[in-house]
């Protein structure tokens, strides 16, 4: 087994990085901050989505649990939709999953890594 040491010559800005980083670990910042970005992208998402008889919209779930969160569209044809394909021929795209997807994820991964900008 091997260690890291540093000594700072400034003990307090450890303390208080080190404060910060238990704030965001023992409030479940991260999953809380997940969450709120998934809720936003089920709003974009929803708004997004092409309505016939409601079906594809009402089939559109958010869940999160311990250590894990996801946003799924159930409907089976929903990749008809979003990418313009059918079994039985070509449909325009009506993409309302793939490129709201992408920017959920991106958005994201910047929510979370500015929890973690104060760290530094």
């Amino acid at each position: 087994m091997s260690f890291i040491t540093k000594e700072h010559i400034n003990p307090g800005a450890v303390t208080r990085k080190m404060t910060r980083w238990s704030q965001i670990f023992g409030s479940d910042l991260v999953m809380q901050t997940i969450n709120e970005q998934l809720d936003r992208g089920y709003e974009q998402i929803y708004k997004a989505t092409p309505v016939r008889t409601g079906y594809l919209r009402s089939t559109i779930k958010v869940s999160s649990g311990d250590g894990y969160a996801q946003i799924a569209v159930t409907a089976r044809y929903a990749i008809y939709v979003d990418q313009g394909r059918s079994p039985r021929g070509r449909r325009r795209a009506q993409p309302f999953w793939s490129s709201n997807v992408v920017g959920l994820s991106i958005d994201m991964i910047i929510a979370v890594r500015q929890l973690f900008t104060t760290i530094r």
